[in-house]
């Protein structure tokens, strides 16, 4: 009878301890808030498409990726500084997108990470891009880069672990805005619908994005 007794306290709490622990609801930070950010330690379960755990970590194998629906008119409103930290692996393809937007991206190669914005204003504006050198031995670690976007001053910035930005002003200063109607891509991890690019191949951390130009 003793026995009967310790496993009917003893079930119900086992079965609690599941629900409360692995079914733990998976909350989405809003793309409308001032600092939206996402954490990659599991593969976040509100994103769509396909990647898998690592170590503390979502893992892109260079053949996956994730996108947040219905984000295509987001991110896309004004100056902004977006973080990513990421652990690339493959440094033999380039145009490796780490996060898209279509009309702003982060993606790296062999020799450079990169931050793009464009076209600006309209089908007929510019393309910007900023270059951060790297090498061989920048593979197989992880990295953080720090990107801006400063509509108001008219120019952009890519900085990796701390270094010194490498910045690019716009040709018409803050009369070059990111043109909204150019692309009509959600928000996406691991692969772009740009021409030409190729997967990305490694972890990813975390992302944030920040409205406004970051102090």
């Amino acid at each position: 009878m003793g026995s009967l007794r310790f496993f009917s306290y003893v079930i119900p709490i086992i079965f609690l301890s599941y629900f409360i622990f692995v079914n733990i609801p998976t909350v989405v930070p809003s793309p409308t808030s001032t600092v939206p950010t996402i954490d990659f330690s599991l593969v976040p379960q509100f994103l769509l498409g396909h990647a898998s755990n690592g170590k503390d970590c979502t893992y892109f194998d260079g053949t996956s990726s994730l996108s947040w629906n219905s984000t295509q008119d987001e991110f896309e409103q004004g100056s902004f500084t977006a973080l990513v930290e990421w652990n690339p692996e493959d440094p033999l393809h380039a145009l490796q997108p780490i996060v898209a937007h279509y009309n702003w991206e982060i993606y790296q190669d062999y020799k450079s990470v990169v931050f793009i914005v464009g076209k600006m204003n309209n089908d007929l504006g510019s393309i910007y891009t900023v270059e951060y050198p790297i090498d061989r031995s920048f593979f197989g670690s992880k990295h953080i880069a720090l990107v801006t976007y400063n509509e108001q001053d008219g120019f952009i910035s890519i900085s990796v672990d701390n270094g010194s930005p490498v910045t690019k002003s716009f040709v018409d200063g803050s009369l070059e805005k990111i043109w909204k109607g150019y692309g009509s891509s959600d928000l996406s991890f691991g692969k772009s619908d740009r021409f030409g690019t190729s997967y990305f191949k490694g972890c990813i951390y975390r992302f944030s994005f920040t409205k406004g130009v970051a102090s």
